[in-house]
């Protein structure tokens, strides 16, 4: 398929720009894991930050259970990559996400960045770094200030 940076842009076309679920079976191995997107499971409430870290995404069935949940609240996705560093089987990309939030219909904006792990052509381990905090501010899913409620150490509820 060419170069881990072209594996990965066709990832992000196809998968979030286009919306295509099914380019999950193709580029995601079937025992890759995803980790920084939550778990497999939704945790409504847990205690242990090390629980959070170690929620991983397992096969394409686990990433899609994530790309629907995030399609379910935003539409009409471009992601770029920004930058990227290939090292062997690894591509790190710092990227920026535009979508349109399905219930306001405003554009919403984030960044992060991504290492990840290609095994012929096809996405093994990845570790997402996606500032979701901002994200869910845009989409007023958070209480006003919430970050900077949260660096004074006030538990927002």
């Amino acid at each position: 398929m060419g170069s881990n940076l072209k594996v990965m842009e066709t990832w992000f076309h196809r998968v979030w720009n286009e919306g295509d679920a099914s380019a999950i079976d193709d580029m995601f191995l079937k025992d890759g894991k995803a980790r920084g997107l939550g778990g497999e499971d939704l945790v409504t409430e847990v205690a242990d930050l090390q629980a959070i870290e170690e929620q991983v995404r397992v096969g394409p069935e686990g990433f899609k259970d994530f790309h629907a949940r995030l399609f379910a609240i935003l539409k009409d996705f471009d992601i770029q990559v920004n930058q990227s560093m290939e090292d062997g089987d690894w591509i790190s990309a710092l990227c920026t996400v535009h979508a349109t939030s399905r219930k306001t219909g405003e554009r919403v904006k984030m960044t992060g960045s991504v290492l990840v792990r290609m095994v012929d052509g096809q996405l093994a381990e990845a570790y997402n770094h996606f500032d979701f905090m901002s994200l869910y501010q845009q989409l007023d899913l958070l209480p006003e200030n919430a970050f900077e409620r949260c660096l004074c150490g006030e538990k927002i509820a």
